[in-house]
């Protein structure tokens, strides 16, 4: 994996237009050619580049399997990790700064549905946590419901309530605005949905379709109230396969009525049970999350990989316009990249590379370059996690393994950073996560 030294961002890309192309050539004159050559080698030099992601801490927590982890932090410091395994969802809180953890007692089940698939977390100002939780029929390959919990004693104690509960629910995301309303994202098939909350999640309104068709990928909530999610042609578990819906949603009414954008880049998305000839000739990237992020001066971040490299673009008026960074490339396959932002340009991204003994997990911090600077990157060395295939997933407990689609990547109140990764180790038996904490430039 080589981070990228020298690749200056591309020109703002308007969302919705393509550039004209002139059908006239115009011949400069040999001088102009030659300033305009010095100048670009003098645009080529590499940007001073941070040293190194360093590892400060690094701490395995064993008891339950974490699957796509997810972290967040209080307002007083306690961290909680949150993840699932085939049977349940999890949350472990940590009081001492992640050196240990302790599974809480919590059980994310309302109404006798039990919540065993796709975690989020979120934390409002005033310290009150919210846990989405989905719950999935292994038996039929379909979601079934949507589970909330909501605590105000840093996970001691649950309320739980059941926002929707419909056959292939799917991917639910939940954040909190600024003004303490609360929004949950999930998809059903047949597009994307969005209930609010406004009185501490103990119940819910849902509004208008985010949209028609396509996955919930993502939710984020701008400094302003802004609402953005990224919508991908995969949904429903799986089951369900729009072609064509790779956008991007945005409200500023709270969710009252959407509009959607284009997203920049290419990405090659493929139904998860495509098995034509051109599919086993060329085997799509292994995508699912397609995440974006808000710092706090209102930028509006996302990533993505292609074939070659990892993108980080940047909008600063909702998607309207994007610059695109490639901010690392490699010849193994990138993919399932989650990222985090704060300040002012100030963002986190982690992604996966390789697969079976290449397999690996990157991490690394970019601050945003002024102007048409490159960005700054700073990447940590790469991670081999102790993951591999479970055979309850039909898969090889010999084979090292993602062990889902991310693993989350979330900013600390000390300006640190900090990385969870699953433990899905079969034949070691050992099942449950790993916290990295990187320490602050």
């Amino acid at each position: 994996m080589r981070v990228l030294r020298a690749m200056r961002g591309r020109a703002p890309i308007a969302a919705t237009a393509e550039r004209p192309h002139s059908p006239r050539m115009f011949r400069p004159p040999k001088t102009v050619i030659a300033l305009a050559l010095a100048a670009a080698a003098i645009a080529a030099l590499p940007a001073q580049q941070p040293a190194p992601l360093r590892v400060a801490e690094r701490v395995t927590h064993l008891d339950s399997l974490a699957r796509e982890p997810m972290v967040a932090q209080l307002p007083g410091g306690a961290l909680l990790v949150s993840g699932y395994s085939q049977s349940i969802t999890s949350i472990w809180r940590s009081t001492n700064g992640g050196a240990a953890w302790q599974r809480l007692g919590a059980r994310a089940e309302v109404d006798g549905l039990l919540a065993n698939s796709d975690v989020a977390l979120a934390v409002a100002p005033d310290g009150t946590l919210y846990w989405a939780a989905m719950v999935f029929d292994r038996s039929t390959g379909r979601g079934v419901a949507v589970n909330v919990g909501v605590s105000g004693d840093a996970g001691a104690t649950w309320r739980w309530t059941q926002p929707t509960r419909a056959p292939f629910d799917d991917r639910p995301w939940i954040g909190v605005a600024p003004d303490g309303a609360v929004h949950l994202i999930w998809n059903d098939g047949g597009g994307v949905r969005h209930s609010m909350s406004t009185d501490r999640g103990a119940t819910w309104t849902e509004g208008p379709r985010v949209s028609g068709a396509g996955g919930s990928s993502a939710l984020a909530i701008g400094p302003h109230g802004e609402l953005a999610v990224r919508i991908v042609p995969i949904s429903a578990s799986g089951n369900v396969f729009a072609a064509g819906a790779d956008s991007l949603a945005i409200s500023t009414d709270r969710g009252a009525s959407w509009r959607t954008l284009a997203m920049p880049g290419t990405r090659d998305w493929r139904a998860f049970d495509d098995t034509s000839a051109a599919a086993r000739r060329a085997p799509a990237t292994p995508r699912w999350v397609e995440p974006v992020a808000f710092d706090a001066a209102g930028t509006l971040w996302a990533a993505w990989t292609d074939r070659g490299a990892l993108h980080l673009a940047r909008s600063t008026d909702l998607g309207a316009h994007w610059r695109d960074d490639a901010i690392a490339q490699g010849g193994a396959t990138l993919y399932y990249p989650f990222l985090a932002a704060r300040g002012d340009g100030d963002v986190a991204v982690s992604w996966f590379s390789g697969a079976r003994d290449s397999l690996r997990v990157h991490v690394a911090r970019v601050a945003a370059g002024r102007g048409s600077d490159a960005p700054r990157v700073a990447e940590s060395e790469a991670i081999a996690i102790d993951a591999f295939g479970l055979t309850a997933r039909h898969e090889d407990p010999a084979t090292r393994s993602s062990a889902g689609e991310y693993v989350g990547v979330a900013f600390l109140r000390d300006g640190s950073l900090a990385l969870v990764t699953p433990v899905q180790n079969e034949r070691g038996a050992k099942f449950g996560f790993t916290f990295w904490r990187f320490a602050a430039p």
